[in-house]
Parts: C-alpha cells; sequence; structure tokens
C-alpha cells in the first residue's frame, strides 16, 4: 500500500532550549509534564528534576532540544523534538555518528495537522548540518507505525533501549544554506521586524522587554544600526548591532555588539555575511573604525574576528576584564561628487565660518541664488565625501585647486593622498 505523505506546515517556529536558561525549563517542564502523563505516568512525578537534567545536557552543537511554537495558534508551545548525534562516550545503546531522535511529542489537540511532520523535517536538517548520514528512532508502538513510514523510517532487526525497536532512515534534507540569505537593515521603531528578532530567540510574548533590552540601545544613541539575516520563509536568523558611542571626553567611535545567530543556522557563513554587511554600512557613513570585543572561552568568535580583519588591540578598561579587544579599521571611500544644492552651499559657508541669512530672508531663496553664482564663475565645485558621508567642499581651477575646506574630525593623510592624486596642491589655500 502506497503512504501517501501529509505536507509539513511551513508556520512552525522553533527554540532550541539553552544550557542553566531558567525561563527555557519553565517553558519546557509543562510539554514534559503531559508528555509523561500520557507515555510514561510513572515518571510524571519527576518532571522536574528530568527537565533540569534535559537543560542541563544541552550545550554541544550537535544535541538538541527544540520547543515548537505555532504562530496561527497565538505562539502558544504545542510540543517539542529531542535529539542528539551518538558519540563513544554515551551511555546505553548508540549508533555512533547517527543522529538519534530520543523524544518526540505533539499536544493531543494539534496532532495530524502536520505539525509533526515539520519537527521532524527541522531535526532531520539539523542532523545533515551535523554531518550524519542516517538517522534512526527507537519505538514499539504500532500506532505510530504509519506515521514513521510515511516520513521513510524503516524496522531494522536490532534492539535498542528499553527493548524497542529501531527503526532508521536516511539523512535526506540539506542544512540551511547561509547563500539562500537575504541580509538586510533594521530601522529603529519597526516593530514587525523588532518582533522577527525577538522571536529568533524564542522570546515570542515579551517583545517589548527583550526588544527594550538588546536592540533598544538604538534610541540611547545618536547613530545605530541593525544587520539581520532573513530565510526565505520569512524568519530572523541572525543579526548585529553597530552603534556610535561617545565617551566623557567627547571622543566617539562605532562599537559591534550583540551578534546572534539562530542555533540551527550556526556555522553557515551567515555571521560573516552580517558584519561585511555593517563595514559596507560604516564604509558609507564615513566612519572611521568600529571596535568590539569577545570572551576568551570563545574560541570562534576569536576567530571570527580575526578571519574578518580585526586586529587585538590593548585592553584600556579600568579594572580590566578577561576579554579579548579588537579594532578595525574602516576602509576610506573618498570620492567627490558635483556641487548641485542650495544646502550643500548652506554645509559650505558653515565650514568657513560664514554666518546664516537674517532670519527674516527664506533660507532655500538665499542658498540658490549663491548656487547659481557658484556654478556659473568658470570653475569646478565638489563635495568631498568618504562614502556618502559629505565631509568637505573643494574649489578647483584647471585641474589646481582654489580651496578645499574639510570638517577637522576628517582630516588625514589618507585624505591629502585622494587629493592629491586629482588635483595640483600649487595655488591651494584652505
Amino acid at each position: 500500500m502506497e503512504l501517501k505523505a501529509r505536507p509539513a506546515r511551513e508556520d512552525v517556529k522553533f527554540m532550541q532550549l539553552l544550557q542553566g536558561n531558567d525561563y527555557h525549563r519553565e517553558l519546557f517542564e509543562p510539554l514534559l509534564t503531559a508528555y509523561h502523563e500520557e507515555i510514561t505516568p510513572e515518571l510524571a512525578a519527576q518532571t522536574p528534576q528530568l527537565a533540569r537534567s534535559v537543560i542541563a545536557m544541552q550545550g554541544d552543537r550537535d544535541r538538541h532540544c527544540a520547543i515548537v511554537y505555532a504562530p496561527t495558534e497565538n505562539f502558544q508551545p504545542i510540543g517539542f523534538v529531542i535529539g542528539k548525534i551518538d558519540k563513544p562516550e554515551h551511555k546505553g545503546h548508540k549508533k555512533v555518528g547517527f543522529g538519534y531522535v530520543m523524544e518526540f511529542y505533539v499536544k493531543p489537540e494539534f496532532r495530524r495537522r502536520g505539525y509533526g511532520r515539520a519537527m521532524f523535517r527541522h531535526l532531520e536538517r539539523l542532523f545533515a548540518r551535523d554531518g550524519a548520514a542516517r538517522m534512526y528512532l527507537n519505538t514499539n508502538s504500532e500506532t505510530g507505525e504509519t506515521f514513521w513510514r510515511s516520513i521513510g523510517f524503516a524496522p531494522t532487526d536490532e534492539i535498542g533501549n528499553a527493548g524497542q525497536t529501531v527503526w532508521e532512515k536516511a539523512v535526506e534534507l540539506t542544512p540551511p544554506d547561509a547563500e539562500t540569505i537575504a541580509i538586510k537593515m533594521f530601522e529603529y521603531g519597526n516593530t514587525d521586524i523588532g518582533r522577527k528578532l525577538a522571536a529568533m530567540n524564542g522570546r515570542f510574548e515579551d517583545y517589548d522587554d527583550f526588544t527594550s533590552l538588546k536592540y533598544g540601545k538604538m534610541s540611547s544613541y545618536k547613530q545605530a544600526f541593525t544587520i539581520y539575516a532573513e530565510n526565505p520563509q520569512g524568519d530572523a536568523v541572525g543579526a548585529v548591532v553597530f552603534y556610535l558611542y561617545s565617551d566623557p571626553d567627547g571622543d566617539s567611535w562605532w562599537w559591534m555588539s550583540d551578534l546572534d545567530i539562530r542555533w540551527d543556522c550556526r556555522r553557515n557563513g551567515i555571521a560573516s555575511k552580517l558584519v561585511k554587511a555593517g563595514f559596507e554600512r560604516l564604509t558609507d557613513i564615513g566612519a572611521e573604525y568600529v571596535q568590539s570585543s569577545c570572551q576568551r572561552t570563545n574560541p570562534a568568535s576569536e576567530a571570527l574576528h580575526r578571519s574578518l580583519g580585526f586586529t587585538e588591540i590593548p585592553n584600556d578598561k579600568s579594572p580590566p576584564d578577561e576579554d579579548f579587544h579588537f579594532r578595525y579599521d574602516v576602509p576610506h571611500n573618498y570620492n567627490l561628487a558635483p556641487l548641485q544644492e542650495w544646502w550643500q552651499v548652506m554645509n559650505v559657508d558653515a565650514l568657513r565660518g560664514t554666518g546664516q541669512p537674517p532670519i527674516e530672508e527664506n533660507i532655500a531663496d538665499v542658498y540658490s541664488a549663491k548656487l547659481t553664482e557658484l556654478l556659473a564663475d568658470g570653475t569646478a565645485h565638489y563635495i568631498i565625501r568618504r562614502g556618502l558621508a559629505e565631509i568637505g567642499y573643494a574649489q578647483a581651477a584647471n585641474g589646481v585647486l582654489a580651496e578645499f575646506l574639510v570638517k577637522p574630525q576628517f582630516r588625514s593623510e589618507r585624505l591629502d593622498g585622494f587629493l592629491a592624486e586629482r588635483f595640483s596642491f600649487e595655488k591651494a589655500a584652505e
């Protein structure tokens, strides 16, 4: 008899439980209680201890315990799935290198609606990412046999844990692919995107609190932006924050922080894509450099920083912390754009220290008239830009600089070199 597979739902969300996270334990415990009451009533009284044990075992990249949510069901938890890659040191029955479906549960009222199939597809994709070629489970459930067969499992002659039959299948799904991820910029105040970023970490119900803690810093600084990654289903799978920090002495520089990739999409190059997109944005706005830090106990983060061109700098915190501190010098994309807007003329006058026209005069009219005069004087007038940031003004006649003005914070030898490649400085006056 040919088995017709019910299609897996595409609207299912997963939250990986994190080791030592009490919030996750509180969400997981009621689901585990319902599971034991239905499947193994003799263990129901031990649920609190068992929930703590499951949470404590998380941490390794190839251990997976996820609570399952359904947006169409008001984001309420509808079940959970637990799996891992078997290793030689694991206790009990094991098949080293296989993906092992340890536990799987869907609340009764959500069964036969495609959620279970979506959960198995999710776990199979993680096993593919972890390098497993086959996956298995243990069961003697006759009622579940049709479901197991419909998703590709077949019974073997092997007996596993608790005397149950081992069912196997090939791992057929591909892992998440960084090439299918869209990189976008988050504007503070966009609640729809903010909710996606909160949901990335499983915080579906407390968007306001979560966003104000992690991404709300965007409203606390003069300049800030978040680069985030989105999968083809429209879910956020990664994010990084860049913000302009000013110290009490008035010095300012950019900071990169809160780099976070959804647990099932890590080690797929998404972090590099996010940071590089942030670098492009910093280049466009004329940033000088960006700093970052990471814990010395996080070799993956350290390696990522170094691979992206960050260099280690002295730890000048007082008292010093135990973190690595890094700096990345943003490339200076100097360029010239023609002077063509009245407000650019107003900015040039501000660089010269020229006062604005009397308040009773129309500023736009005054500077539009000045622009017309400048464009008719037979010389070339340019706005000096670093990226998209307008940082100065240059006037040239026959290739010789007649005047150039630059905001003090942007003066540098690299800028002088850029201008020297394009103009003669013989008669230039600053």
